[in-house]
């Protein structure tokens, strides 16, 4: 059997007359579809293959054509040579390797997934190669500037690290950016979908002369052997298992930790070796011990007058622009333990009455559309736009909380940093699928543990009443999980990497 490359015009023309059994129906096959849409391939397409049990009889929906996922027994069924087999994943080799051990027929043709102008590609990386590095570092966030990469990035910026180093910027969205000599940004999905040849070229000249690739869950790949990847990491240490979900890259350089206790779980969750995990806490955390800005943040939110702020901030369950659900427990109104209109209109009036406002913040990758509840004047929802419009992070509105209510989210260890009341909500724990990645989840959550409304009224009146019956647990695991509680992780790490300051002289950068 052979693997060979595909252009989107080649599998259009191969697929007159066969249909696709796609390999993976994970995001990528979404952004595949998205992508090459006028070729339509969701309705050439036969069925979708998956390693994931979860998965399996279930399926992916696109522009209203469900197409059924399939398990890798299945093509022991199959005349396989009457379809177009496309692996849609990124672990391209391994799920290769998978349908070798299925089927022994030598003549059958495999195929990657397509990408546009891949010769032109090609060309110009033959020439970028054959340029020297530069001193630049990608960053690659969550959404365009947040999290670690925005507080990586951001500590840069303010301490004369530009005389050296230029920022590349990974966006959805650069149109909202200015680029300058000092900070340029570029749609991370240049690669896929670039209508101009300009934009290639600009792309492989930043990102492909880049010195450090500087990720978070969205990863960047080499693009030649002497660069030098970081991982950030989106959360730490994971409660929820991560392994055989992420898949890091093999030729990885770094990976970042808050502590000794937290790199143990890190390399087992995502398969590094310890010795290449540097404990220097996580950046995003270091804006927590500043906290001269938190009415301003208040403001501009409009979230002051309160007499207690409660953050709701809920792991995604469903993930967007995915297939991908992550619970069995089906929440009618989209928020744990709130299981009807009733509850809700009952909790709001609660709320009310005892001057106490719930603002949830949706997960960056939830899918929204499964949240039915509407806001009241207590129960408020902010999402990853609103919080953009104003330039500010969830770190900023987790300095406005009174408390915190979570469930399998890493942010609870952050928030510990502030030493504030926290509460989780594990009602659907046993229905979890993911499983998480140690055997006593419960010991690492030192706050209320909810399972009904009497729980989380519970923990509301605690709240009201300034009560705090978890303060000695919460410091044991703020010891374990962070070996520096200060706002000098940024600092750490690039001085564990060997990022030098200098006084701003950014004049030998091209203006590409």
């Amino acid at each position: 059997m052979k693997l060979l490359e595909c252009s989107a015009n080649q599998l259009n023309r191969l697929t007159r007359k066969r249909k696709i059994i796609f390999f993976g129906a994970g995001d990528n096959l979404y952004y595949i579809l998205r992508v090459y849409e006028e070729y339509r391939f969701e309705r050439k397409t036969a069925f979708v293959i998956d390693g994931n049990s979860d998965k399996v009889g279930k399926y992916v929906t696109y522009k209203d054509i469900n197409i059924e996922i399939k398990s890798y027994d299945f093509l022991k069924e199959l005349d396989l040579g009457k379809y177009t087999m496309v692996i849609a994943a990124l672990a391209f080799k391994e799920i290769f390797s998978q349908i070798q051990n299925i089927t022994n027929e030598a003549n059958l043709k495999c195929y990657k997934a397509p990408r546009q102008r891949r010769k032109l590609w090609s060309f110009i990386k033959r020439i970028v190669f054959a340029l020297p590095l530069t001193d630049a570092i990608v960053l690659n966030g969550e959404g365009d500037t947040c999290e670690n990469a925005q507080a990586l990035g951001k500590y840069i910026a303010e301490n004369d690290y530009f005389g050296k180093y230029r920022l590349i910027w990974l966006c959805d969205h650069p149109e909202r950016f200015v680029s300058s000599k000092k900070e340029l940004y570029l749609n991370r999905k240049t690669e896929m979908n670039a209508s101009r040849v300009r934009d290639l070229i600009k792309y492989f000249m930043n990102v492909g002369r880049a010195k450090y690739l500087v990720f978070e869950n969205q990863m960047i790949a080499k693009l030649r052997s002497d660069q030098i990847s970081i991982y950030l990491n989106h959360g730490s240490p994971p409660i929820k298992a991560t392994k055989g979900i992420i898949n890091l890259p093999r030729d990885l350089n770094w990976a970042i930790s808050p502590s000794d206790f937290s790199t143990g779980i890190i390399a087992e969750q995502y398969g590094i070796n310890e010795a290449r995990i540097l404990c220097c806490g996580s950046p995003r955390t270091d804006g927590l011990f500043h906290l001269s800005d938190v009415e301003q943040i208040k403001r501009s939110f409009q979230i002051e007058g309160f007499e207690k702020i409660i953050l709701w901030v809920p792991t995604f369950r469903q993930r967007k622009n995915s297939n991908r659900v992550d619970t069995n427990r089906i929440y009618s109104l989209g928020l744990p333990i709130i299981q009807n209109q009733e509850d809700y209109n009952e909790i709001s009036k609660w709320l009310e009455h005892n001057h106490i406002l719930v603002l949830v913040k949706p997960h960056l990758l939830q899918d929204i559309r499964f949240i039915k509840l509407k806001e009241t004047s207590h129960f408020r929802f902010l999402a990853n736009e609103d919080l953009e419009k104003q330039g500010r992070t969830v770190y900023d509105l987790l300095k406005c909380a009174d408390s915190m209510i979570t469930d399998y989210s890493t942010i609870a260890f952050d928030y510990m940093l502030l030493d504030r009341p926290i509460g989780y909500t594990l009602d659907d724990q046993k229905e979890y699928k993911l499983g998480f990645s140690v055997a006593d989840m419960e010991t690492l959550m030192p706050g209320k543990h909810m399972f009904c409304m009497e729980d989380l009224y519970d923990y509301l009146y605690s709240v009201k009443n300034g009560e705090d019956n978890f303060w000695e647990e919460r410091q044991r695991v703020k010891s374990m999980t962070h070996q520096y509680p200060d706002d000098c992780n940024a600092k750490r790490l690039c001085e564990m990497l060997g990022w030098e300051q200098r006084k701003d002289d950014l004049d030998h950068y091209s203006s590409l």
